[in-house]
């Protein structure tokens, strides 16, 4: 991998290459495998070497930053910079307190120069060895191919062709990433069609309250919600067992997706919206942006066998029952 550039516009910067040619007939080249390793939470991470070390590092498939964990760079002697004026960034372990420049970070041999990444301070310390989450704007350099059930992660060249890449099911089903800078795709979920995030940082799937109120009509009091604890958020989370999560006859069976936020919550569709200010007769602005309408966590995807073509813009998956 070549140097990475940052903060281009505000955002992170997907401009990576990986090692090695495609094939001129279009066969996927294997540039490099390694085992997953779970983690006691359930979540998955990888060893990484950053600046010749190794390390453990969870995988974030649809985040579009990596990031380390702040006690991680200051005990890694690793110099923290300001972000731009104006520019926040959020994820695992919450809002970004600057980002910082690694020499190296190298994913089974395949090596990238001055990586900059997102701090974020972050109380996750299964063992202590983890130190912090691997996102988009690595992996996409790759075609990556992860097989929960076999727990093995593999790195191919970026396959420009049109040609499927599947080889390992002749049942499996195949989806664009939709948006701009997402990476969530279009699924049924008992028979709506609800946008997906495929996220292994997330232990349990889940769907904020206001989408499940849309679609299903489901509120606190709906045959079959049970309470599920109490959210950051300071609300009641509870949790609901649909009927199965499918696409191309590939489904998720009895999907128990935990439901945040309130069920006639503001939707997060990344329109501004005005609300009161402290001041009388001022109004202050936000814009909410959303990864989806709903998460896949770890509980359902342990059967899966996923393929992330990032520059196609596609995911491919099978589910090991099917």
């Amino acid at each position: 991998m070549s140097k990475a550039s940052i903060l281009a516009a505000g955002v992170f910067a997907l401009i990576l290459q990986a090692t090695g040619a495609l094939a001129d007939d279009c066969t996927p080249k294997l540039l490099s495998s390694l085992p997953l390793i779970a983690e006691p939470d359930g979540r998955y991470a990888i060893e990484v070497a950053v600046n010749g070390a190794p390390h453990r590092i969870l995988l974030a498939t649809t985040d579009i930053h990596t990031m380390f964990f702040q006690d991680f760079t200051e005990n890694a002697g690793m110099r923290q910079h300001e972000l731009p004026e104006r520019k926040f960034f959020y994820g695992f372990g919450g809002k970004a307190v600057g980002y910082t420049v690694a020499d190296t970070v190298s994913i089974a041999g395949n090596t990238a120069n001055a990586v900059q990444a997102l701090v974020i301070k972050s109380g996750y310390r299964p063992d202590g060895a983890v130190v912090g989450t691997l996102g988009a704007d690595l992996l996409s350099n790759f075609d990556v191919d992860i097989d929960f059930t076999a727990g093995r992660l593999s790195l191919y060249a970026n396959n420009p062709c049109d040609g499927k890449p599947v080889y390992w099911s002749k049942t499996y089903t195949d989806l664009a990433f939709e948006g701009d800078t997402g990476f969530a795709v279009p699924m049924s979920l008992d028979g709506k069609t609800v946008a997906v995030a495929i996220d292994p940082l997330v232990p349990h799937s889940a769907m904020r309250f206001d989408v499940a109120n849309q679609l299903f009509g489901l509120d606190e009091k709906s045959p079959g919600i049970e309470e599920a604890g109490t959210g950051e958020d300071g609300h009641a989370r509870y949790r609901y067992a649909f009927g199965a999560l499918s696409s191309d006859g590939v489904s998720i069976a009895r999907p128990v997706v935990v439901l945040h936020g309130l069920p006639q919550g503001e939707p997060c569709d990344g329109k501004r919206r005005g609300r009161s200010g402290p001041v009388q007769g001022m109004t202050a602005y936000r814009t909410c942006h959303s990864d989806g309408d709903m998460q896949v966590g770890m509980l359902d995807l342990k059967a899966t066998h996923l393929y992330m073509a990032y520059k196609a813009r596609r995911v491919y998956f099978s589910v090991a029952s099917n």
